[in-house]
């Protein structure tokens, strides 16, 4: 048995778990502030910080859709939601920015981890929030009876499921109307004020795509030492000009249903890179028990190519995921080729030499076969152990003391698989 004073440094140990994620960019930038060497970050989230360099006169600008909209005045989205951005940048650019697409319907702030990590590896980040809410699902290309809070005349799509989910990955990426089409909707939280929020429907400044062009016009605008205007198509600063952003310059990085997202977005335009997070956990029923089928808005089976090297797509999920399967099946259907599968019983490093002496190149699917996320909490309650190791992949989550030291295998592992996957 341990004694207390050795209980008490374990707990200690297990409390900064979570945290060793983020304990480099974190010392990063105590010594950036400092003076010292070394990488660190720079953050604006939601609100930008009034120490902020750039900042116009300390006003501390809100970073919201809504503010976004009235500075550059075009129309607002319908909806902001909460936690709509987390925004950092590197000490040492490398001229790369990554857009990490949340999951359904998590928001920006559940990912600071993830966020924090790459801008001190020296990319930009933008987190961004899309019309990821709980009512706007691939579920809803499945016939099923309107859910009582929708709006009036409110009906699913009558399509096939593949072709539903096809308009609709299109119409979060970039068209409002298409999404519209498909009814898609949301209801704000109701409160003292308005304890009946009429449904909103989407408009043009909800898609991914103009999102990240409106977030980007803003940052040069206001940031501009911080060079956001090397993203844009020809380096000008300008994202109105089709095909808006620089793509080539751009990772993708996506957890769950965000990884659904852009594996179709990658699929539309050529990006230097895409990182699957748990995902894409999705498929459409066959009509035979229990079978589910890759929508070809991801896998494209009858396209020999795509604008996005299959080469330069890659993936990270838990054996142990419920929804794992699902993405097994799409990572086929991609042509991901055969997983690198992970335990305790080497390093990462040596397992990724062992699979390159075997099949001559890099593995694109790394799967972790370590069940040590029992320690994971969401949203301040316990779930299951699928859940948990389902978002454990994006550090969503956070640590339970009684038994979190069974996470620092699994969080280190995570660390240096992210690690990988973004310098690639």
């Amino acid at each position: 048995m341990l004694g207390k004073g050795r209980m008490h440094s374990l707990k200690a140990l297990v409390a900064l778990a979570c945290t060793f994620l983020i304990s480099t960019s974190a010392r990063a930038d105590i010594e950036c502030k400092s003076g010292k060497p070394g990488p660190c970050y720079e953050q604006i989230s939601s609100t930008v910080r009034k120490d902020f360099a750039g900042s116009q006169a300390g006003k501390g600008l809100p970073l919201t859709p809504q503010a976004i909209a009235d500075d550059l005045s075009v129309p607002a989205p319908a909806w902001g939601g909460a936690s709509p951005y987390e925004i950092y940048f590197p000490s040492a650019p490398k001229g790369r920015l990554v857009v990490f697409a949340p999951g359904s319907p998590d928001v920006a702030a559940e990912y600071q981890e993830f966020g924090k990590y790459a801008a001190s590896l020296g990319f930009h980040v933008l987190v961004l929030r899309y019309w990821n809410t709980q009512e706007t699902t691939a579920n809803d290309c499945v016939p099923q009876a309107p859910p009582p809070n929708a709006p009036p005349g409110f009906a699913y799509s009558t399509e096939t499921a593949d072709a539903c989910i096809t308009k609709l990955l299109d119409g979060q990426f970039r068209s409002s109307s298409t999404l519209k089409a498909l009814g898609a909707f949301t209801v704000p939280k109701a409160t003292p004020e308005n304890p009946h929020p009429v449904p909103l429907l989407p408009t043009e400044g909800d898609p991914f795509q103009n999102r990240l062009r409106r977030a980007l016009t803003y940052l040069e605008r206001h940031f501009p030492q911080q060079h956001w205007k090397q993203f844009s198509a020809n380096s000008d600063g300008n994202f109105d000009q089709s095909p808006f952003v620089s793509w080539s310059k751009i990772t993708l990085a996506g957890h769950s249903s965000g990884s659904k997202l852009l594996a179709y977005v990658a699929q539309q335009v050529e990006v230097h890179s895409l990182i699957m997070l748990s995902g894409p956990n999705i498929g459409y029923p066959t009509g035979k028990a229990d079978e589910k089928v890759c929508p070809t808005a991801i896998s494209h089976p009858s396209q020999t190519s795509v604008p996005t090297s299959k080469s330069h797509m890659y993936a990270y999920y838990n054996l142990d995921d419920d929804k794992s399967a699902l993405a097994t099946a799409c990572h086929q259907a991609m042509g991901l080729g055969d997983p690198m599968q992970l335990g305790l019983a080497e390093p990462l490093k040596d397992s990724l030499e062992h699979y390159k002496q075997q099949y001559k190149r890099l593995p694109q699917v790394i799967v972790n076969e370590v069940a040590a996320v029992n320690g994971c909490k969401t949203k301040g309650k316990e779930s299951s152990d699928a859940e948990r190791s389902h978002l454990s992949t994006a550090c969503n989550c956070a640590l339970r003391e009684d038994d979190a030291h069974e996470l620092l295998p699994s969080k280190e592992l995570t660390l240096q698989i992210w690690k990988h996957l973004l310098e690639r």
